[in-house]
């Protein structure tokens, strides 16, 4: 179940890439909003969120029984555990502030009601909260994939994952800097 949603851990990540390069792109005005085809592509990230979050609240159960059988606690020691679950917990509630705010009630269509201090930093946190949750869990998934070592990746990893965060946090605060100026 672990390589499974490593796998899954990865099409989330790639359909990530490309909600985010779009997402900037949109905030900043060089393309227009409500494209099909992007849309369908923020709904299949959602979807794998929601598989990714049963399969790791199924992880986390398993691991709970474990702990209880075994009558052994170590809650303490195994910071970087609680640690995923308490970021991807606040994932999920961030993202769907995230959709919530995009999506308007009458027409269905991705768009933008208002973006207020109170959104900005919503999004800000998600984007922090994401950052956190990957790279807790670069980890695990390097392992799941079947590599010993992280150190070869290191770098790349963590230069990919702080410039898209970045980029992203940075085009949320010039859309918010846009809104306000309207």
């Amino acid at each position: 179940m672990r390589r499974c949603n490593a796998l899954l851990t990865a099409v989330m990540m790639g359909l990530l890439l490309i909600h985010a390069v779009a997402g900037i792109f949109e905030m900043i005005g060089w393309i227009s909003g409500g494209n099909p085809v992007l849309s369908i592509l923020s709904w299949a990230l959602v979807f794998f969120v929601c598989i990714h979050m049963v399969i790791g609240c199924r992880l986390t159960w398993d691991t709970l029984v474990a702990i209880r059988q075994a009558k052994a606690s170590y809650f303490k020691e195994n910071k970087r555990f609680w640690a995923c679950r308490i970021s991807g917990l606040a994932l999920v509630v961030l993202i769907l502030f995230h959709v919530l705010l995009f999506l308007t009630k009458d027409t269905g269509v991705i768009r933008l009601a208002y973006f207020g201090p109170l959104q900005l930093a919503t999004q800000l946190l998600m984007v922090l909260c994401l950052g956190i949750h990957v790279l807790i869990n670069v980890r695990p998934a390097i392992i799941a994939f079947g590599c010993r070592s992280l150190k070869p990746y290191a770098l790349d990893i963590l230069i990919i994952i702080s410039v898209l965060l970045l980029v992203t946090g940075l085009a949320f605060g010039v859309y918010y800097l846009r809104w306000i100026r309207i």
